[in-house]
This record gives C-alpha cells, sequence and structure tokens, in this order.
C-alpha cells in the first residue's frame, strides 16, 4: 500500500484501538474480520472520511508516529527513518537502529525520544531525533521475530508481541517488564 492515510484530527484520541468519544466504545472487531469500533447505536461501521493523505518515502511502511511537529515514518526496505511535514514532505532522515534484515519498525514518541521496535530484533530503541542517535535500548520479553507494536501513554510503555499474543506494560527508564497480559490470537 503505497498510500498513508493520515487522520490528524483523531489522532491524538486513538490510543491501542479505542477511540475516545462519547459515542464510541472502544471495542474492536476480532482478526480476520474488518477492524471497525463498535458504535453505542448499533451501527456496524465507523464511517470516515481520509482527511489527507500522501505517499509514504518507501512502498513497505511498517511506523508513523508524531512528535507534536512532525510525522515519522519507517518502513521495511529502507535504512532510515524519515521526518515528514504533514503534507507528506521529506524534511530530514535519521538512520534507522536496526540490526535485522527488515530494518523498519513500528514508532510511538514519549515526548522527549522516538521509540522505535523492530520485528526482528526484539530490542526496544529510544532515539535522539535531533542527533539520529540510540540514547538507550532494551531487549524486548520475547526475541522472537514478532515484536509488533509500541505506544507511549505518557507514564508507560506498551509494546505488543504475537507470538506468544501478549501486551506488556514496560518502564520506560529501565525497560522493565511491569506487568503483561494475554490477547486474543
Amino acid at each position: 500500500m503505497k498510500k498513508l492515510l493520515v487522520l490528524l484530527t483523531l489522532a491524538p484520541y486513538i490510543v491501542f484501538g479505542q477511540v475516545i468519544d462519547k459515542n464510541i466504545i472502544g471495542n474492536w472487531v476480532s482478526y480476520p474480520q474488518q477492524f471497525y469500533p463498535t458504535i453505542k447505536n448499533n451501527q456496524s461501521k465507523l464511517n470516515c472520511d481520509t482527511i489527507l493523505s500522501f505517499p509514504t518515502p518507501e512502498n513497505w511502511p511498517s511506523g508513523l508516529a508524531w512528535d507534536g511537529n512532525y510525522f515519522w515514518s519507517s518502513g521495511y526496505n529502507k535504512s532510515f527513518i524519515f521526518q515528514m511535514d504533514t503534507l507528506g514532505n521529506i524534511l530530514d532522515s535519521i538512520p534507522s537502529p536496526a540490526i535485522s534484515t527488515y530494518k523498519g519498525g513500528n514508532l510511538s514518541f514519549d515526548g522527549t525520544y522516538l521509540l522505535c521496535v523492530v520485528e526482528e530484533d526484539g530490542i526496544l530503541y529510544k532515539i535522539n531525533t535531533s542527533t539520529g542517535s540510540v540514547t538507550q535500548q532494551f531487549s524486548l520479553p520475547s526475541s522472537n521475530m514478532d515484536n509488533l507494536g509500541v505506544a507511549y501513554d505518557g507514564q508507560f510503555i506498551w509494546h505488543v508481541n504475537h507470538s506468544p499474543n501478549r501486551l506488556y506494560k514496560i518502564d520506560p527508564n529501565n525497560g522493565q517488564v511491569l506487568d503483561s497480559m494475554n490477547l486474543a490470537s
């Protein structure tokens, strides 16, 4: 998929598949069905219009984060994480810290650092976006090839792994797993 959909107005309200709105309950329909939130008035799908879209810097995107000013985008085929403005113009790039064959990773921003989880590495990277250097890195609980997601809620880092299907709550200071829970397959 060459286009990256950007829902600027909803982005601050979406956290782990939950949309914070009085009309929406944040329950997602399980895979392999389409992912739509359940609407209180029994509508089966959330109707959304694309507000803005632009091509990603590569043809196999894997991560997108917003730092409050710019988007950061990564993908599997290039060894860089790209800084973009809200129109999709590439402003800068930093080297991907990935050591695996597939360079892309899921991204989040913790208010200071860009967080990057590369599927095959089994490592959570904290990246200084000004210098492109890795300031900290933590081994993830599972070192397999299924480290798929990372998010920051203002206090903790959350990481999801596909095999085993687990969600991990991680201390952002030392990478220690504070809690975890099984997820439905």
